[in-house]
């Protein structure tokens, strides 16, 4: 069985994981109420992702009301030693919507697809059955 640990402060804080896109490093919510996995524009730049040719664009539901992101396909997104390829991604720029955070983004259900998975909060562990 696979098993990944995360800290978690108190039970208002978030399940933070690493993740990569294209090889760079970067921290991301696991987020089991969202959907899709949804990656800061500003991020992308900087792992050499651009999401200027995105024509798609999808509303989706925010903290902070319904906002509009672009779709975006990235070459490897990794986390929790799980790889995908060609990976569609919802983008917006978090600064330009007033979020300053901690993390990058948010890995949703979409990423965990047809994975059995037990999220331990007593342990702060996700664990992956084989």
């Amino acid at each position: 069985m696979q098993k990944f640990y995360f800290d978690r402060t108190d039970e208002d804080s978030l399940i933070l994981v690493e993740a990569e896109i294209n090889g760079m490093p970067i921290s991301m919510a696991l987020d089991t109420g969202a959907s899709h996995t949804t990656i800061d524009e500003t991020t992308l730049m900087l792992a050499g992702v651009s999401t200027s040719s995105s024509d798609q664009t999808v509303d989706i539901e925010t903290a902070k009301g319904i906002i509009e992101a672009k779709l975006t396909k990235l070459k490897t997104f990794k986390s929790l030693d799980k790889e995908m390829n060609d990976f569609e991604v919802q983008t917006y720029d978090f600064i330009a919507a007033g979020i300053l955070s901690q993390y990058n983004g948010l890995i949703g259900l979409d990423f965990l697809q047809n994975t059995h998975f037990c999220i331990d909060l007593q342990e702060n562990s996700i664990s992956f059955p084989e």
